[in-house]
């Protein structure tokens, strides 16, 4: 006779049965801290340089309908208000408009300290062609996205590879100093 068994989650509470209904006898530790660690929800201080209302509005609702990331969220609209408050605040991320009126997001990526700068940075532009991607990168985004392309999921992917790539850069550069 063979058994098998199953996993009820329900209500915070998480119970393992086998076929007959009895409560098994495991142990349900490892279970039990990786679903906590799923339901936990990091924050993160986001600055998002974006001259447009509507285009701001879609990166706001878009951050804050993320599973994975609480996001709080400030405004720049220009590349000198992005970099006074850069100073004055602790961000973990810039997600940055290409175009900001008579500045570029490339102008903003270089002054808030390019690739090798403390705060990660997401270009983001409607503009499909390569060229302003290379540029951005160039200047020092960890990564563009395309308006076009920008969900919730597909943003807060970006955003943990984006996370993850600049630690990993951070460290490496602090292991070869």
């Amino acid at each position: 006779m063979t058994s098998t068994a199953s996993v009820k989650v329900g209500c915070g509470s998480v119970m393992a049965t086998d076929s007959r209904g009895k409560a098994a006898e495991q142990d349900l530790v490892l279970f039990r801290e990786v679903f906590r660690e799923s339901q936990e929800r990091r924050q993160l201080n986001v600055l998002v340089v974006e001259d447009d209302d509507e285009d701001f509005m879609i990166l706001k609702r878009h951050l804050e309908d993320m599973e994975d990331f609480d996001a709080r969220i400030s405004r720049a609209t220009t590349l000198h208000a992005a970099m006074d408050m850069a100073e004055t605040s602790q961000f973990q991320l810039a997600l940055v408009d290409y175009w900001l009126g008579a500045d570029t997001g490339p102008r903003v990526l270089e002054g808030l300290g390019g690739r090798h700068g403390a705060l990660p940075t997401v270009l983001v532009t409607g503009l499909g062609h390569d060229a302003y991607k290379k540029a951005a990168m160039k200047a020092g985004a960890i990564h563009c996205l395309s308006k076009d392309d920008i969900n919730t999921t597909v943003l807060q992917d970006t955003i943990r590879s984006v996370l993850h790539t600049h630690e990993l850069e951070s460290k490496l550069r602090t292991s070869e100093g």
